[in-house]
């Protein structure tokens, strides 16, 4: 009976070491596998921090261009602003010009004129004339 016990033990062995083995395959199988997968996982972890930095250094690159896009637009205003502000202070001064030249020959023409002076009367004219035309031709 021992041997038949003995050939029992050694079939339970034997089908032991067979499923040891079995698993052991399997668990071989399964650590390729996610060796694989961890790989995978890496690579793919590498391309996303490339892609990252590519993105950032596009986006930096973007901000850059944006803010000299907006220096470029806030000097263009400012010479507006200043053109603006140089041709009302031009208007200003043809306006006062044009007044003072008025006021002159309403004076002349208040005090009387003379002979004498007539030919300044007519110089003051010609060039307030001369002056409305001119200014008339630049708008």
């Amino acid at each position: 009976m021992e041997s038949s016990s003995s050939n029992s033990e050694k079939r339970e062995l034997q089908l032991m070491q067979l499923e040891e083995r079995q698993f052991h395959s399997k668990c071989v199988a399964w650590f390729k596998e996610l060796n694989l997968h961890l790989e995978t996982l890496h690579n793919n972890k590498r391309n996303l921090l490339m892609y990252l930095d590519a993105l950032d250094k596009l986006i930096d690159e973007r901000v850059l261009k944006y803010g000299e896009l907006r220096m470029k637009d806030r000097e263009v205003q400012a010479i507006k602003e200043i053109e603006k502000r140089l041709k009302e202070r031009e208007i200003q001064q043809q306006e006062s010009l044009s007044t003072n030249g008025t006021t002159l020959i309403a004076s002349l023409v208040t005090k009387g004129a003379t002979v004498g002076n007539s030919e300044l009367l007519l110089l003051v004219l010609l060039y307030h004339c001369w002056f409305k035309i001119d200014t008339a031709t630049k708008d």
